[in-house]
């Protein structure tokens, strides 16, 4: 979590370096979520981080708020919340 918030991940894991190259081979020169507007309920710390991260690295644009603009929740549990309810 620490590394997360000072921005120092290392990538000394190779079954990390290998996603981050799939998710780089998958999305590539495009931004195939460019006219996703997300959000998400549901997850804390250093998972909302990375989901967050996922979702703007796609293409997407994220955003704290969920408004009638947002066309993506991104969800823990499905049926709860605020966010869940107003979707």
């Amino acid at each position: 979590d620490s590394c997360l918030r000072q921005a120092s991940i290392i990538q000394a894991n190779p079954i990390t370096a290998k996603w981050h190259a799939t998710l780089h081979a998958a999305v590539g020169p495009t931004a195939p979520w460019k006219s996703i507007i997300a959000s998400i309920t549901g997850y804390t710390g250093v998972e909302r981080e990375w989901y967050a991260r996922l979702t703007v690295a796609m293409g997407a644009t994220f955003t704290e708020n969920l408004s009638k603009r947002n066309n993506l929740l991104i969800a823990n549990e499905i049926g709860t919340g605020a966010k869940y309810e107003f979707a």
